[in-house]
């Protein structure tokens, strides 16, 4: 069609600009509370689940008594965007000179165990610290919208059909990394602005 071509970064972004992600920060500066990373580094890091970022606050309220953190709502194209630096890093200084990254819900990761990290061609495009970053479609939903918890899509496609969970179909139904899509989305041409 003549609107098959691939997006532009701007346009990646702003698809994702009604997605809400969390993190916690620091009351007084306004800065990101760093997460603690296996290797021992720290990074800003921004949740997809509001549990998850829950979590979090919690350990540094129990360790940091003193501390006036609170949960920020973020809109997930500017997370993307800071984490991937397809901006310039001027915008960087609410993460206080730590890294940045994206962190998927702990509860999703859990119920797709075998879920893959991406491929080695696609990993050196992204933040090496944002790890696996499921995203749910259905090709029968229309726009095909991305659901980061599969209970989403459940309740989405429930008021879109009417119908109760248990007649859920399981063709077109699939499970991909965010980045994934969005290299697909970048490269791929295809009528992107309608879905």
């Amino acid at each position: 069609s003549a609107m098959a071509r691939p997006l532009t970064r701007a346009e990646i972004i702003d698809k994702m600009h009604i997605v809400p992600v969390f993190s916690v920060i620091n009351a007084e500066t306004k800065q990101m509370c760093p997460v603690a990373q296996e290797d021992g580094s720290f990074c800003g890091c921004w949740f997809v689940d509001l549990a998850d970022a829950e979590e979090h606050l919690a350990k540094l309220k129990a360790g940091h008594a003193e501390m006036q953190c609170t949960i920020e709502v973020t809109p997930l194209s500017k997370a993307f965007a800071l984490s991937e630096q397809w901006v310039g890093t001027a915008a960087l200084s609410g993460a206080g000179g730590v890294p940045l990254k994206l962190q998927a819900s702990k509860a999703e990761l859990a119920r797709l165990p075998g879920f893959p990290p991406l491929p080695e061609s696609l990993r050196r495009a992204f933040n090496p610290r944002t790890s696996r970053m499921p995203v749910w479609q259905m090709d029968e939903l229309k726009g095909m919208p991305l659901f980061f918890h599969f209970d989403d899509l459940e309740a989405y496609w429930m008021a879109e059909s009417g119908k109760p969970k248990e007649e859920m179909p399981q063709d077109g139904l699939d499970v991909r990394d965010l980045r994934e899509v969005i290299a697909r989305a970048t490269f791929e041409p295809f009528d992107w602005m309608s879905k």
